[in-house]
């Protein structure tokens, strides 16, 4: 049974149990996909456990690029499928990628390869 005080991260209070010898474990999904992230909730909820949800910075990022969601969009959506599925949102754990940093290498790597003087492409051309 999850029991942890209001101010306890359900992380910290699963560390704590487990650390008094109790056999604890908390379910953890790395998704952003509306089935498995509602699928995770009745699980953890039927087990009475917390629910941590991870995302990367392929799946939501600051500039909603690939899923077309930023961070506080995504977290207002698993908090409503909290509502949804009656799953406490006291119980919900979010985490992620920085989010900037994929984007930041794609964007420096797309600016290497469209210079005509790259390394790369000055290996690529013919020589006279």
């Amino acid at each position: 049974m999850v029991n942890m005080e209001s101010t306890v991260n359900p992380i910290e209070g699963i560390v704590r149990r487990h650390r008094a010898g109790e056999a604890v474990c908390v379910y953890s999904v790395c998704s952003s996909h509306p089935l498995v992230l509602r699928a995770a909730m009745r699980q953890a909820f039927e087990d009475d456990s917390a629910l941590l949800i991870e995302v990367t910075s392929n799946q939501v990022d600051e500039f909603a690029d690939y899923t077309g969601r930023t961070p506080e969009q995504f977290r207002e959506q698993v908090r409503g499928f909290a509502d949804e599925e009656s799953f406490p949102r006291e119980r919900l754990v979010l985490g992620g990628d920085r989010p900037s940093r994929n984007r930041r290498q794609r964007e420096a790597r797309r600016r290497r390869l469209r210079r005509p003087t790259s390394t790369p492409t000055r290996m690529l051309r013919p020589s006279m």
